[in-house]
């Protein structure tokens, strides 16, 4: 139920809307472009059943999320298409999807060329130049979902910390979730494409893996600048503690591929309050909100054999 957040955004500041409203319209426009990409960008070099339906699954909740994005703005904006619009035209938001738009169309023409049949993969160097779109291709999708959304998600998070919003911290909550699960099947893909193509073919695309990456963060360190300039502000964030999170989050990421770590080591994270969104167990649930059975008092199994000795 979205209401109350309605009318807790209606009465907020105009700066504090605008940091939801830029992050959600950021958020949704990343989800639509990775739903509408994830499974016709590599699903057609997909040749185990397994992966595919990863890629199926994973494009589809992406779309789940673009939508529930788009529905949190039109139920709790005034005017949502005028909001949305807005949102759209900001040539920040529009920045932050960049890198995403730039790998992912290159991944699609040698898409279109591989199903053309324009590549002979008996040929070495046909073969490589579809094994480096597909590996830019990856770690673009990883560092969207492990570092540029999580980012987005501290700034959501701490405008809900303050007991305002608690619809759409659930909803998102969910969504980071889900996104943080996403990353982890990235990893097994990376995983599962190193051992198939050997390290040799890997090793000679780290530098463009390298340039995504520091783009990413770069990008990312540009939109913690931004969200907090023209008076914009959230209560316990900042931009220098939110460029520390993106560090935190990111640096695992650099290191898992292999990459070099050109910043600042944050080895401890700035914003404990983000661990209970990705560890779902640290999320403490009122009983009237949901069926509890931790601890059950006075309880009665109706299920018992026929016969019991006493």
């Amino acid at each position: 139920d979205l209401s109350r957040d309605r009318v807790d955004l209606m009465n907020a500041p105009k700066e504090e809307r605008d940091v939801m409203l830029l992050n959600l319209m950021t958020q949704w426009a990343l989800d639509s472009t990775a739903s509408r990409s994830i499974i016709q960008t590599f699903g057609r070099f997909a040749t185990c059943t397994e992966v595919q339906d990863l890629l199926m699954v994973q494009s589809f909740m992406e779309g789940i999320h673009a939508r529930q994005y788009s529905e949190i703005i039109r139920v709790c904006y005034n005017n949502p298409t005028q909001a949305m619009q807005e949102a759209a035209d900001n040539a920040s938001v529009v920045y932050r999807t960049e890198i995403i738009g730039k790998v992912f169309n290159e991944l699609n023409r040698v898409g279109a060329k591989y199903d053309a049949g324009g590549y002979d993969l008996t040929n070495e160097h046909h073969l490589n130049e579809v094994r480096t779109a597909l590996l830019k291709g990856l770690a673009v999708l990883y560092g969207l979902e492990a570092v540029s959304f999580i980012a987005s998600f501290a700034c959501t998070f701490a405008l809900t910390r303050g007991g305002k919003y608690q619809g759409i911290d659930k909803s998102v909550g969910l969504i980071a979730a889900d996104e943080w699960l996403h990353a982890e099947g990235d990893r097994l893909l990376f995983k599962h494409f190193k051992s198939e193509i050997g390290n040799e073919v890997f090793n000679a695309c780290k530098p463009e893996m390298q340039e995504i990456f520091d783009a990413i963060v770069e990008q990312e360190f540009s939109w913690a600048e931004y969200i907090f300039s023209e008076g914009r502000s959230v209560l316990g964030l900042n931009t220098d503690v939110l460029k520390k999170y993106v560090c935190h989050v990111a640096k695992p990421c650099f290191d898992y591929l292999g990459l070099q770590w050109n910043y600042d080591v944050v080895e401890k994270n700035p914003l404990p309050y983000m661990d209970k969104y990705f560890d779902r167990g640290l999320v403490q649930v009122a009983p009237q909100e949901l069926e509890l059975n931790n601890y059950r008092v006075a309880s009665v199994d109706s299920f018992v054999e026929d016969e019991l000795d006493f």
